[in-house]
């Protein structure tokens, strides 16, 4: 279930969702903004700007400092939801391909070809895996040969293959493949490097994050240790120049620091009150293994052991830290609730506009909705428990957010832990959306569907959020069973 935001506007990198401030969204309008479409240039994107990116000065009117900081805010978490939503599918990608990627018989082959130039016997290479795999994993398959039997059979299978090839080609082949098998495996690699990719894109959001508020709030400069010479500040040619420079010292000293000093950075600087589950084992645990990656080979280092020693693990030193497609996925849904509290734990704590804290409340209803169609159910769940409902200021709002993580909930498999209290909500005096999610959410799937089939005819769920609406998935698989299904064209019987 998604609001409506009173600042809406696209998303700065596509997702796969629709955007859910479209007219015909399955939720009333906010009195406090405009409907998409508006010719209120203040509340969406120019068409004609590319990337995403907005003139702030080009406007109709200007912006408040509220509007400029969250406009900012809102923006870091887009470009964070849309890059991680494409390495995790890079993720997939490379998964699903395991077996093609560390296949040893095409790498054992393509050393060959690189070393003697000719055709390769694919039979000779298959032989001598397959022979090597046995060795290593099974003896042969005969537990019932004694040590000499086995080195025999061995070197048999040996001879047999050499005596198919070429004179002299024996130990390349031999070569390669013992190459092939022992070489590291590739989908690993790839999935490390993704993994520090993401640690570099939650880094990258940290520092516009930390601009944004330098630039709403300078008096924050003030208190800077750093002192400058004349020498150093007459090198600019004007004020602001200068102050860009001071901003940008300031965000590049905060990087160098660690997870916990970025947190604590934003905390103490700039008062933000962030939720207690970004310094949670996970978080701290996936930087750490991003920095053994590119420092220690992928191996647990001392400093490794050193920034968890306060934390229950079994990784000894040297240890081997693989990344599975599984652990990325975890890996990502860390570092955007470190990103996302941040940017909405900044946007509350400096903006005191309504429509503005009224956007910020929605962005959280929104974000859950994208990473509904994104399956991320373990991230939805951890963004609403960290979410203080009860002083979001929308109450429509709030039960939005409560929908979604009870949706994720019933996702999860452990829908008895919220079933109590959606039977006892009281929709009764509410729009037909808050009773609509109720049946969905409680399998009343008949009464659901008659519903949403008034609803669509009365024009208060369009035929876009019929289809795309993760709430309605078992109200859509039952209209499928019925003689006269929904009209999708047309929002009507």
């Amino acid at each position: 279930m998604t609001p409506r935001d009173p600042h809406p506007e696209p998303e700065p990198e596509p997702e796969p969702e629709p955007e859910p401030d479209d007219p015909g969204s399955p939720t009333e309008p906010s009195s406090a903004g405009s409907q998409s479409g508006s010719s209120d240039t203040t509340d969406s994107e120019p068409e004609d700007v590319p990337n995403g990116e907005v003139d702030l000065e080009a406007t109709e009117r200007e912006l408040t400092p509220d509007e400029v900081l969250w406009y900012r805010l809102k923006r870091s978490i887009s470009l964070l939801a849309g890059r991680q939503s494409e390495i995790l599918r890079l993720g997939r990608y490379v998964h699903e391909r395991e077996a093609e990627i560390d296949d040893a018989k095409k790498r054992a082959k393509e050393l060959i070809e690189q070393r003697l130039h000719e055709d390769v016997d694919e039979t000779a290479v298959e032989q001598l895996v397959t022979l090597f795999r046995s060795v290593t994993e099974s003896d042969l398959g005969d537990t019932s040969l004694s040590e000499e039997e086995r080195r025999e059979a061995f070197r048999d299978a040996l001879v047999e293959v050499s005596e198919a090839l070429p004179d002299g080609a024996m130990g390349t082949y031999l070569d390669s493949v013992s190459k092939a098998m022992g070489a590291p495996a590739g989908v690993g690699m790839l999935l490390s490097s993704l993994l520090v990719s993401l640690v570099g894109e939650l880094e990258m959001m940290v520092g516009h994050a930390a601009r944004a508020l330098y630039e709403r709030r300078p008096s924050m400069l003030d208190d800077s240790e750093r002192k400058f010479t004349w020498s150093e500040v007459s090198a600019f040619d004007d004020l602001d120049e200068f102050r860009d420079h001071v901003v940008d010292k300031a965000v590049d000293d905060l990087l160098r620091g660690s997870l916990l000093d970025w947190l604590d950075y934003f905390e103490k600087k700039f008062q933000l009150k962030l939720p207690t589950s970004v310094r949670s084992f996970a978080s701290i645990e996936v930087v750490q293994r991003r920095h053994a990656i590119v420092h220690n080979a992928g191996t647990a280092s001392a400093q490794y052991l050193e920034k968890l020693k306060g934390y229950k693990h079994d990784v000894n030193l040297n240890d081997r830290l693989p990344v599975s497609y599984e652990y990325l996925a975890r890996a990502a849904d860390e570092l955007f609730l470190i990103g996302f509290g941040i940017a909405v734990a900044a946007g509350l704590k400096q903006c005191s506009e309504d429509d503005v804290i009224q956007s910020i409340e929605s962005e959280i209803g929104n974000r859950c909705f994208y990473l509904l169609h994104e399956g991320r159910l373990e991230l939805i769940e951890k963004i609403v428990e960290s979410t203080n409902l009860e002083r979001m200021k929308s109450d429509r709002t709030k039960f939005v957010v409560q929908v979604n993580g009870w949706l994720a909930l019933k996702s999860l498999g452990r829908f008895e832990q919220c079933r109590a209290t959606i039977e006892d909500l009281d929709v009764s005096s509410r729009s037909r959306d808050f009773a609509l999610a109720r049946l969905a959410l409680l399998d009343q799937v008949p009464e659901a569907h008659a519903l949403a089939k008034k609803m669509l005819a009365d024009g208060e769920l369009s035929p876009e959020f019929w289809l795309t609406w993760p709430l309605l998935k078992e109200v859509r698989a039952y209209d499928a069973t019925l003689d006269d299904p929904v009209d999708d064209s047309s929002g009507a019987e």
